[in-house]
């Protein structure tokens, strides 16, 4: 098997130091981020999912909470967990269910 980077899809937000977590049906979240971390740009809050069988990916529902450099951790329900770092210490944790 010869290993190889292909094109995927354009993503819809761009984003640095976001996270991403394989959910149970195959498909990608990928949320939070920086718009560019070098620039101080704006934090990102949305949410995106990349489905590998149409190569694309669609917003979904945003986080409640701007992050970076965050973890995502897929639970035995099929939900995802969101924690790490926020832009205030309001909301320590919240739940994505896809």
């Amino acid at each position: 098997m010869t290993e190889e980077l292909s094109f995927a899809g354009d993503i819809v937000d761009a984003r640095q130091d976001h996270a991403a977590v394989r959910l149970a049906d195959g498909r990608v979240l990928v949320t939070g981020g920086a718009q560019d971390v070098h620039h101080d740009l704006p934090l990102v809050e949305s949410a995106e999912i990349y489905d590998p069988a149409t190569r694309s990916f669609v917003a979904t529902g945003s986080m409640l909470q701007y992050r970076f450099g965050h973890d995502l951790t897929l639970l035995p329900d099929g939900s995802v967990l969101v924690t790490g770092i926020v832009s205030t210490d309001a909301l320590l944790a919240e739940r994505y269910t896809p």
